[in-house]
């Protein structure tokens, strides 16, 4: 019994592999130009056939098709994420309610003071603070420059977008 070379598999499988790819370009077929089409679609898939050689002066035909998605459909839902409400319309806000606050009302908070009573540094709004740093930090109003003055064993002062106004931040137990 003569076992197969290896060029001989290698030939075996590229044959399977051309019937089968021939098999799905030819079970496949350009739309109907007659079908109609969806009202809400905004383009057209085109379809554009192409030649592969394959080896050997062998080609297959091979079929390009650009895909159309339409994000306006009523009751469609996320098959990844069913319970997304990504594809839900969302309520456009108005300008009263997404209006500043007046800078007068920064909030921030004191999240903790660490170190010894000699080198103390104090946790404002996630940002870490000795005496005399100047920082800019975010608040619910936008971006604000906060500079530390002193720091206590329970409270820090400070002041606000270099305004003279010195704010007492106590630490909540």
């Amino acid at each position: 019994m003569n076992m197969p070379t290896h060029r001989t598999m290698m030939r075996t499988g590229l044959a399977i592999g051309l019937v089968v790819a021939l098999c799905m370009v030819v079970g496949c077929s350009p739309p109907d130009p007659n079908q109609p089409v969806s009202s809400t679609a905004k383009t057209v898939p085109s379809v554009t056939n192409k030649a592969a050689s394959v080896g050997r002066g062998t080609n297959i035909a091979l079929a390009e098709v650009n895909s159309v998605f339409d994000d306006k459909l009523k009751n469609a839902r996320d098959p990844f994420f069913p319970v997304s409400a990504r594809l839900e319309r969302q309520p456009v806000a108005t300008s009263a309610a997404a209006a500043p606050k007046p800078p007068g009302e920064v909030v921030l908070v004191l999240n903790g003071i660490m170190g010894t009573s000699s080198q103390r540094m104090a946790l404002i709004n996630g940002r870490t603070f000795e005496p005399g740093d100047d920082v800019v930090i975010r608040t619910t109003n936008g971006q604000v420059s906060v500079r530390c003055l002193e720091i206590g064993p329970q409270s820090v002062i400070v002041t606000i977008n270099g305004m003279p106004e010195r704010r007492k931040l106590v630490l909540k137990k």
